[in-house]
């Protein structure tokens, strides 16, 4: 994400000498890329897969998967230039992931996926989140198999979430659109 030719934000995952692997946050100057500091999430592997900036400061969205919890939706926040975790509370399942992010004014719209163990496939998930409150959002899921969003992007009051979904054969384009009021 770029901000400015001397404001260049990328994440990811460092893949340390001894695991667990953490997010990976890297900033460019203008002149080099450096690493930034982020939260060290304990006994289990994490990523940080999108990057978005607003409401006063960066949002990234990933996953943190822990050997005896599981997988769960990482967001963190960068404000004054110290990242923080933000807990979205209780949302997807044991197996949830977050791959994109956007602001739009004071809301954050987060999109990723969560295996439901019911349907035994993988169901869309959006979140939206004002600061520190994070509510889900309710998405179709309209395959039989696995249904995973993957991007998200704003403009205006409209959001436009796009991935793919499965119905027995090869995957299909998943687009959706919410307009806010």
């Amino acid at each position: 994400m770029a901000l400015g030719p001397g404001d260049i934000w990328a994440v990811g995952q460092q893949l340390g000498s001894a695991a667990p692997d953490q997010p990976l946050i890297e900033h460019w100057d203008g002149e080099q890329w450096s690493v930034v500091e982020s939260p060290h999430l304990g006994d289990g592997t994490s990523a940080l897969y999108s990057i978005a900036a607003g409401d006063g400061g960066l949002w990234a969205v990933g996953e943190t998967d822990s050997p005896t919890t599981g997988g769960h939706a990482l967001i963190e926040r960068s404000r004054g230039g110290r990242w923080d975790v933000v807990d979205p509370g209780q949302v997807g399942s044991d197996f949830t992931n977050l791959w994109g992010v956007t602001v739009a004014g004071d809301r954050i719209w987060a999109v990723g996926t969560f295996f439901d163990h019911a349907a035994g496939a993988q169901r869309t998930l959006v979140l939206n989140g004002e600061g520190e409150h994070w509510t889900v959002d309710p998405a179709p899921s309209p395959g039989i198999g696995d249904n995973v969003l993957g991007g998200v992007a704003t403009f205006g009051n409209t959001v436009w979430a796009v991935g793919t979904y499965k119905d027995g054969g090869p995957r299909n384009t998943l687009v959706m659109r919410h307009r806010e009021p």
